[in-house]
Protein backbone atom coordinates (compact mmCIF):
# COMPACT_ATOMS: atom_id res chain seq x y z
CA UNK A 1 0.00 0.00 0.00
CA UNK A 2 2.67 2.43 0.82
CA UNK A 3 4.49 1.88 -2.38
CA UNK A 4 1.33 2.28 -3.99
CA UNK A 5 1.12 5.66 -2.77
CA UNK A 6 4.48 6.64 -3.14
CA UNK A 7 4.04 5.75 -7.02
CA UNK A 8 1.01 7.40 -7.02
CA UNK A 9 2.58 10.84 -5.67
CA UNK A 10 5.44 10.30 -8.19
CA UNK A 11 3.62 9.81 -10.99
CA UNK A 12 1.31 12.73 -10.00
CA UNK A 13 4.20 14.95 -9.55
CA UNK A 14 5.70 13.80 -12.76
CA UNK A 15 2.18 14.93 -14.84
CA UNK A 16 1.86 17.89 -12.91
CA UNK A 17 5.68 19.06 -14.15
CA UNK A 18 4.86 18.20 -17.76
CA UNK A 19 1.84 20.18 -17.83
CA UNK A 20 3.63 23.12 -16.59
CA UNK A 21 6.26 22.46 -19.08
CA UNK A 22 3.96 22.43 -22.06
CA UNK A 23 2.90 25.77 -20.41
CA UNK A 24 6.45 27.05 -20.61
CA UNK A 25 6.28 26.03 -24.33
CA UNK A 26 3.46 27.80 -25.06
CA UNK A 27 4.59 31.09 -23.17
CA UNK A 28 7.85 31.12 -25.15
CA UNK A 29 5.45 30.86 -28.44
CA UNK A 30 3.56 33.37 -27.10
CA UNK A 31 6.93 35.92 -26.97
CA UNK A 32 7.95 34.38 -30.49
CA UNK A 33 4.95 35.61 -32.59
CA UNK A 34 4.51 38.95 -30.42
CA UNK A 35 7.55 40.03 -31.68
CA UNK A 36 7.73 39.10 -35.27
CA UNK A 37 4.57 40.91 -35.42
CA UNK A 38 6.11 43.73 -33.80
CA UNK A 39 9.88 43.34 -35.30
CA UNK A 40 8.97 42.18 -38.56
CA UNK A 41 5.19 41.52 -40.61
CA UNK A 42 2.92 44.24 -38.15
CA UNK A 43 -0.52 43.39 -37.08
CA UNK A 44 -2.00 42.03 -40.43
CA UNK A 45 0.10 38.79 -39.96
CA UNK A 46 -1.04 35.81 -38.07
CA UNK A 47 1.22 36.53 -35.80
CA UNK A 48 -0.69 39.21 -34.07
CA UNK A 49 -2.27 37.09 -31.73
CA UNK A 50 0.98 37.26 -29.84
CA UNK A 51 1.53 40.50 -29.19
CA UNK A 52 -2.44 41.00 -29.09
CA UNK A 53 -2.50 39.11 -25.99
CA UNK A 54 0.52 40.82 -24.73
CA UNK A 55 3.59 38.96 -25.05
CA UNK A 56 5.29 40.64 -22.32
CA UNK A 57 2.69 39.01 -20.18
CA UNK A 58 4.05 35.57 -21.21
CA UNK A 59 7.14 36.82 -19.53
CA UNK A 60 5.92 37.14 -16.22
CA UNK A 61 4.27 33.95 -16.28
CA UNK A 62 7.84 32.37 -16.76
CA UNK A 63 8.92 34.59 -13.54
CA UNK A 64 5.72 32.53 -11.89
CA UNK A 65 6.66 28.82 -13.00
CA UNK A 66 10.46 29.85 -12.40
CA UNK A 67 9.61 30.64 -8.33
CA UNK A 68 7.24 27.79 -7.72
CA UNK A 69 10.51 25.82 -9.77
CA UNK A 70 12.53 26.56 -7.36
CA UNK A 71 10.87 26.34 -4.20
CA UNK A 72 10.09 22.72 -5.28
CA UNK A 73 13.67 21.61 -6.13
CA UNK A 74 14.16 22.97 -2.46
CA UNK A 75 11.56 21.00 -0.64
CA UNK A 76 13.28 17.67 -2.62
CA UNK A 77 17.09 17.65 -3.29
CA UNK A 78 18.31 20.87 -1.33
CA UNK A 79 21.63 19.98 -1.17
CA UNK A 80 21.69 19.55 -5.49
CA UNK A 81 20.06 22.70 -5.46
CA UNK A 82 22.51 25.29 -7.16
CA UNK A 83 23.84 22.16 -9.41
CA UNK A 84 20.45 21.81 -10.62
CA UNK A 85 20.14 25.47 -10.94
CA UNK A 86 22.99 26.27 -12.85
CA UNK A 87 23.01 23.49 -15.33
CA UNK A 88 19.65 24.46 -16.37
CA UNK A 89 20.07 28.01 -16.93
CA UNK A 90 23.39 29.18 -17.98
CA UNK A 91 24.74 26.73 -20.20
CA UNK A 92 21.82 27.78 -22.91
CA UNK A 93 22.35 31.28 -21.45
CA UNK A 94 26.03 31.32 -23.10
CA UNK A 95 24.90 29.62 -25.96
CA UNK A 96 22.34 32.06 -26.74
CA UNK A 97 24.87 34.84 -26.23
CA UNK A 98 27.27 33.12 -28.43
CA UNK A 99 24.65 32.97 -31.01
CA UNK A 100 23.77 36.68 -30.15
CA UNK A 101 27.29 37.71 -31.04
CA UNK A 102 27.56 35.41 -34.41
CA UNK A 103 24.39 37.21 -35.38
CA UNK A 104 25.66 40.64 -34.70
CA UNK A 105 29.18 39.67 -36.42
CA UNK A 106 26.98 38.02 -39.68
CA UNK A 107 24.91 41.36 -40.14
CA UNK A 108 28.00 43.50 -39.64
CA UNK A 109 26.69 47.35 -38.58
CA UNK A 110 23.87 48.71 -36.70
CA UNK A 111 20.32 46.99 -38.16
CA UNK A 112 16.72 47.85 -38.64
CA UNK A 113 13.55 45.50 -38.24
CA UNK A 114 11.13 45.58 -41.09
CA UNK A 115 9.08 47.55 -38.62
CA UNK A 116 11.22 50.30 -38.03
CA UNK A 117 13.51 49.36 -34.71
CA UNK A 118 16.55 49.98 -34.31
CA UNK A 119 19.41 47.62 -33.40
CA UNK A 120 22.60 49.09 -32.25
CA UNK A 121 25.73 46.99 -31.81
CA UNK A 122 26.57 46.13 -28.58
CA UNK A 123 29.19 47.54 -26.22
CA UNK A 124 32.44 45.41 -24.37
CA UNK A 125 30.17 46.02 -21.30
CA UNK A 126 27.35 45.29 -22.33
CA UNK A 127 28.68 42.37 -23.43
CA UNK A 128 30.99 41.19 -20.06
CA UNK A 129 28.04 42.10 -17.86
CA UNK A 130 26.08 39.71 -19.61
CA UNK A 131 28.43 36.64 -19.15
CA UNK A 132 28.06 37.79 -14.94
CA UNK A 133 24.23 38.19 -15.08
CA UNK A 134 25.31 41.28 -14.47
CA UNK A 135 22.78 43.40 -17.24
CA UNK A 136 20.13 45.91 -15.95
CA UNK A 137 21.76 45.58 -12.59
CA UNK A 138 25.70 47.03 -13.51
CA UNK A 139 25.49 47.24 -17.27
CA UNK A 140 22.65 47.47 -20.15
CA UNK A 141 21.20 44.57 -22.09
CA UNK A 142 23.01 43.55 -25.28
CA UNK A 143 20.33 45.42 -27.52
CA UNK A 144 19.61 42.22 -29.70
CA UNK A 145 18.46 40.18 -26.77
CA UNK A 146 16.64 42.83 -24.78
CA UNK A 147 14.65 39.60 -23.29
CA UNK A 148 18.05 38.74 -21.30
CA UNK A 149 16.95 41.26 -18.85
CA UNK A 150 14.12 38.71 -16.88
CA UNK A 151 17.12 35.83 -17.18
CA UNK A 152 19.22 38.15 -14.72
CA UNK A 153 16.06 38.51 -12.66
CA UNK A 154 15.58 34.86 -12.85
CA UNK A 155 19.21 34.00 -11.66
CA UNK A 156 19.41 36.29 -8.80
CA UNK A 157 16.23 34.91 -7.46
CA UNK A 158 17.28 32.05 -7.49
CA UNK A 159 20.42 32.68 -5.57
CA UNK A 160 18.32 33.75 -2.63
CA UNK A 161 15.76 31.22 -3.11
CA UNK A 162 17.61 28.77 -0.46
CA UNK A 163 17.17 31.89 1.91
CA UNK A 164 13.80 33.18 1.43
CA UNK A 165 12.66 29.52 2.16
CA UNK A 166 14.03 29.55 5.61
CA UNK A 167 11.76 32.85 5.81
CA UNK A 168 8.39 32.51 7.22
CA UNK A 169 5.60 33.47 5.70
CA UNK A 170 4.54 36.72 7.10
CA UNK A 171 8.37 38.78 5.89
CA UNK A 172 8.26 37.25 2.63
CA UNK A 173 4.41 38.47 2.19
CA UNK A 174 5.75 42.22 2.73
CA UNK A 175 8.27 41.39 0.46
CA UNK A 176 5.88 40.66 -1.86
CA UNK A 177 3.94 43.61 -0.80
CA UNK A 178 7.20 45.26 -1.42
CA UNK A 179 7.91 44.39 -4.80
CA UNK A 180 4.25 44.93 -5.65
CA UNK A 181 4.04 48.90 -4.77
CA UNK A 182 6.91 49.02 -6.77
CA UNK A 183 5.89 47.54 -9.97
CA UNK A 184 2.69 49.98 -9.69
CA UNK A 185 4.91 52.91 -9.03
CA UNK A 186 6.94 52.20 -11.71
CA UNK A 187 4.19 51.22 -14.19
CA UNK A 188 3.04 54.10 -13.94
CA UNK A 189 5.87 55.98 -14.50
CA UNK A 190 7.62 53.95 -17.48
CA UNK A 191 4.48 51.99 -18.81
CA UNK A 192 7.03 50.62 -21.67
CA UNK A 193 8.72 47.13 -21.47
CA UNK A 194 10.64 45.89 -18.75
CA UNK A 195 13.75 46.14 -20.49
CA UNK A 196 14.47 49.73 -19.58
CA UNK A 197 13.92 49.10 -16.07
CA UNK A 198 17.65 49.55 -15.30
CA UNK A 199 19.86 49.06 -12.63
CA UNK A 200 18.12 46.87 -10.52
CA UNK A 201 14.31 48.63 -10.94
CA UNK A 202 13.33 45.09 -13.10
CA UNK A 203 14.36 43.21 -10.35
CA UNK A 204 12.65 45.03 -7.52
CA UNK A 205 9.58 45.51 -9.08
CA UNK A 206 8.64 41.85 -11.04
CA UNK A 207 9.79 40.23 -7.61
CA UNK A 208 6.41 39.92 -6.10
CA UNK A 209 5.44 37.71 -9.75
CA UNK A 210 8.07 35.17 -9.07
CA UNK A 211 7.35 35.02 -4.80
CA UNK A 212 3.72 34.55 -6.03
CA UNK A 213 5.14 31.22 -7.49
CA UNK A 214 7.32 30.65 -5.08
CA UNK A 215 5.04 30.83 -2.48
CA UNK A 216 2.10 28.77 -3.59
CA UNK A 217 4.66 25.64 -2.75
CA UNK A 218 4.48 26.37 0.47
CA UNK A 219 0.76 27.55 0.15
CA UNK A 220 -1.23 25.37 -2.48
CA UNK A 221 -4.18 24.74 -2.20
CA UNK A 222 -4.99 26.86 0.72
CA UNK A 223 -7.30 30.28 0.86
CA UNK A 224 -4.01 32.51 1.44
CA UNK A 225 -2.65 30.47 -1.20
CA UNK A 226 -4.70 31.12 -3.63
CA UNK A 227 -5.03 34.81 -3.11
CA UNK A 228 -1.53 35.72 -3.43
CA UNK A 229 -1.81 33.60 -6.60
CA UNK A 230 -4.63 35.54 -8.20
CA UNK A 231 -5.45 38.56 -6.54
CA UNK A 232 -2.17 40.60 -7.27
CA UNK A 233 -2.10 40.43 -10.81
CA UNK A 234 -6.34 40.30 -11.12
CA UNK A 235 -6.13 43.86 -9.40
CA UNK A 236 -3.42 45.17 -11.64
CA UNK A 237 -4.87 43.82 -14.77
CA UNK A 238 -7.92 45.42 -13.69
CA UNK A 239 -5.94 48.66 -13.11
CA UNK A 240 -4.91 48.45 -17.07
CA UNK A 241 -1.19 47.55 -15.92
CA UNK A 242 1.07 45.62 -17.73
CA UNK A 243 -0.94 42.52 -16.96
CA UNK A 244 -2.61 40.13 -19.68
CA UNK A 245 -4.04 37.00 -20.38
CA UNK A 246 -0.63 35.04 -20.83
CA UNK A 247 -0.23 35.47 -16.72
CA UNK A 248 -3.59 34.98 -15.69
CA UNK A 249 -3.47 31.69 -17.43
CA UNK A 250 -0.73 30.89 -15.97
CA UNK A 251 -1.45 31.09 -12.43
CA UNK A 252 -5.20 29.49 -13.16
CA UNK A 253 -2.76 26.13 -14.39
CA UNK A 254 -0.05 26.31 -11.55
CA UNK A 255 -3.44 25.68 -9.25
CA UNK A 256 -4.99 23.42 -11.23
CA UNK A 257 -1.82 21.51 -12.15
CA UNK A 258 -1.38 19.16 -9.32
CA UNK A 259 -5.06 17.88 -10.37
CA UNK A 260 -4.12 16.71 -13.89
CA UNK A 261 -2.90 13.11 -14.75
CA UNK A 262 -1.23 12.30 -17.98
CA UNK A 263 0.27 9.32 -20.06
CA UNK A 264 3.66 8.96 -20.37
CA UNK A 265 4.03 9.36 -24.08
CA UNK A 266 1.89 12.76 -23.53
CA UNK A 267 4.46 13.87 -20.29
CA UNK A 268 7.02 13.09 -22.67
CA UNK A 269 6.12 15.23 -25.07
CA UNK A 270 5.55 18.22 -22.94
CA UNK A 271 8.74 17.74 -21.17
CA UNK A 272 10.32 17.62 -24.28
CA UNK A 273 8.58 20.81 -25.70
CA UNK A 274 9.35 22.51 -22.08
CA UNK A 275 12.72 22.17 -22.81
CA UNK A 276 12.86 24.13 -26.14
CA UNK A 277 10.95 26.59 -24.19
CA UNK A 278 13.79 28.45 -22.70
CA UNK A 279 16.43 28.41 -25.92
CA UNK A 280 13.17 29.02 -27.85
CA UNK A 281 12.64 32.48 -25.64
CA UNK A 282 16.56 33.80 -25.90
CA UNK A 283 17.51 33.03 -29.20
CA UNK A 284 14.47 33.75 -31.32
CA UNK A 285 15.74 37.70 -31.71
CA UNK A 286 19.27 36.83 -33.21
CA UNK A 287 17.59 34.58 -35.50
CA UNK A 288 14.71 36.65 -36.80
CA UNK A 289 17.07 39.41 -37.18
CA UNK A 290 19.76 37.51 -39.31
CA UNK A 291 17.31 36.35 -41.50
CA UNK A 292 15.64 39.26 -41.80
CA UNK A 293 19.20 40.89 -42.98
CA UNK A 294 18.93 38.42 -45.37
CA UNK A 295 15.12 39.39 -46.44
CA UNK A 296 13.36 36.19 -45.27
CA UNK A 297 10.31 37.62 -43.25
CA UNK A 298 7.84 34.75 -43.70
CA UNK A 299 6.19 34.78 -40.77
CA UNK A 300 6.24 30.48 -41.35
CA UNK A 301 9.65 30.53 -41.96
CA UNK A 302 10.67 32.91 -39.21
CA UNK A 303 9.20 30.26 -36.64
CA UNK A 304 10.48 27.17 -38.37
CA UNK A 305 13.89 28.44 -38.48
CA UNK A 306 13.85 29.74 -34.30
CA UNK A 307 12.10 26.00 -33.10
CA UNK A 308 15.15 24.32 -35.08
CA UNK A 309 17.66 26.59 -33.89
CA UNK A 310 16.17 25.94 -30.35
CA UNK A 311 16.15 21.96 -31.39
CA UNK A 312 19.61 22.15 -31.77
CA UNK A 313 20.50 24.19 -28.67
CA UNK A 314 18.74 21.83 -26.81
CA UNK A 315 19.94 18.37 -27.95
CA UNK A 316 23.82 20.06 -29.03
CA UNK A 317 24.09 22.20 -25.59
CA UNK A 318 21.91 21.28 -22.52
CA UNK A 319 21.34 17.95 -22.70
CA UNK A 320 25.26 17.32 -22.81
CA UNK A 321 25.36 19.92 -20.79
CA UNK A 322 22.76 18.54 -17.77
CA UNK A 323 24.62 14.81 -18.75
CA UNK A 324 28.05 16.23 -17.81
CA UNK A 325 27.08 18.01 -14.68
CA UNK A 326 25.60 15.26 -13.23
CA UNK A 327 28.31 13.24 -12.68
CA UNK A 328 29.86 13.07 -9.53
CA UNK A 329 33.40 14.67 -10.28
CA UNK A 330 31.85 17.58 -12.05
CA UNK A 331 28.89 18.29 -8.47
CA UNK A 332 32.65 18.29 -7.25
CA UNK A 333 34.00 20.80 -9.56
CA UNK A 334 31.16 22.97 -9.20
CA UNK A 335 30.80 22.97 -5.75
CA UNK A 336 34.09 24.19 -5.55
CA UNK A 337 33.36 27.06 -7.68
CA UNK A 338 29.72 28.19 -8.11
CA UNK A 339 28.93 27.59 -4.21
CA UNK A 340 30.99 30.02 -2.35
CA UNK A 341 29.68 32.50 -4.62
CA UNK A 342 26.37 31.11 -3.79
CA UNK A 343 27.37 31.54 0.23
CA UNK A 344 28.44 35.07 -0.46
CA UNK A 345 24.96 35.88 -0.88
CA UNK A 346 23.52 34.15 2.19
CA UNK A 347 23.25 30.71 1.51
CA UNK A 348 23.01 28.38 4.11
CA UNK A 349 21.76 24.91 3.03
CA UNK A 350 22.42 21.48 5.13
CA UNK A 351 24.49 19.36 2.97
CA UNK A 352 22.58 15.90 1.89
CA UNK A 353 25.02 12.42 2.83
CA UNK A 354 24.33 11.42 -0.34
CA UNK A 355 25.36 13.34 -2.96
CA UNK A 356 24.35 11.25 -6.38
CA UNK A 357 22.81 13.74 -8.51
CA UNK A 358 20.62 12.49 -11.40
CA UNK A 359 19.07 14.35 -14.30
CA UNK A 360 16.03 16.54 -13.78
CA UNK A 361 14.30 17.13 -16.70
CA UNK A 362 10.84 17.55 -15.14
CA UNK A 363 11.41 20.68 -12.90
Amino acid sequence: MISARQNGSVAQETSQWGVLNGLRFFLAFVVLTGHISSFVNGRDDWTHAGLSINQGSAVFGFFVIDGFACADRLSREPSTYFNWRFYRIYPVFLANLLLVLAAYYAIGTDFRYPQGQLIQMPTVAEVLGTLVMAQQFLTLIVPLNGQTWSVACFWWLGILAPQLRRVRTGPLLCLMAASYVTFLIFQHWMPVGMHVWTYGRAFLGVSWIWLSGFMWQRLRNTALGVCLLIVPATVAAAAGYFIGLPLLLTLVILMLSDRVKLGIAATAVLVWSGDLAFPLYLSHTPVVAFLCNLRITNSLALTAACLAVSAIVVHCVDYPARRWLSRREAVAAFESSFVPAALATGRILERSHDRGVQVDRLS
